[in-house]
């Protein structure tokens, strides 16, 4: 089964639109019909989520990102599972990938890269302090998304994504 866009998944999450697919599942934007909050639904292809070793590394995302709260990794709201799929509610983030990014951007100021890549390694510093390590860092898990500073002025925001062969250490 695949979603339809009006479709209530989980008894709240009204899918709005398709946001984009991969090789594990597609993204949608959603609203929490009992809050009105947007979130992203992660919503893994059935026949994956059947096979334990897929949906073990969805559920490995959610109990990796559960384990953080900082403002360089992406939040993961709710994981729910019934007996079509497995999907995880997470933080909706309007941007791109850092690849996107650099495609869109091509020769972008030192300061401006080295600031882009600090925010995604303070986000992995902040996983690494939680025993949380990814193990699948890439352009396309690193998320640019376009902000406000402290004073107002047009800022780069990074949010590290996709924690699903992240490997998750007791501490």
């Amino acid at each position: 089964m695949v979603p339809e866009i009006g479709a209530l998944l989980g008894a709240k999450y009204r899918v709005l639109a398709k946001l984009g697919e991969g090789g594990m599942g597609t993204v949608y934007r959603a609203e929490n019909e009992l809050t009105g909050k947007q979130v992203a639904i992660k919503w893994m292809h059935p026949h994956l989520a059947a096979t334990p070793d897929a949906a073990e590394r969805l559920l490995r995302e959610a109990r990796a990102s559960s384990k953080l709260s900082h403002p360089n990794v992406v939040d993961v709201y709710d994981v729910v599972r019934d007996d079509q799929t497995l999907f995880l509610v997470m933080e909706l983030l309007q941007g791109e990938t850092l690849r996107e990014y650099l495609r869109n951007n091509p020769n972008p100021k030192l300061s401006e890269f080295i600031g882009l890549l600090m925010g995604a390694m303070a986000g992995v510093a902040a996983a690494h302090e939680r025993g949380v390590i990814h193990r699948d860092l890439k352009p396309e898990n690193v998320l640019v998304l376009r902000g406000k500073s402290d004073d107002g002025q047009t800022a780069d925001i990074v949010k590290v994504c996709d924690f699903g062969v992240a490997q998750l250490s007791p501490l």
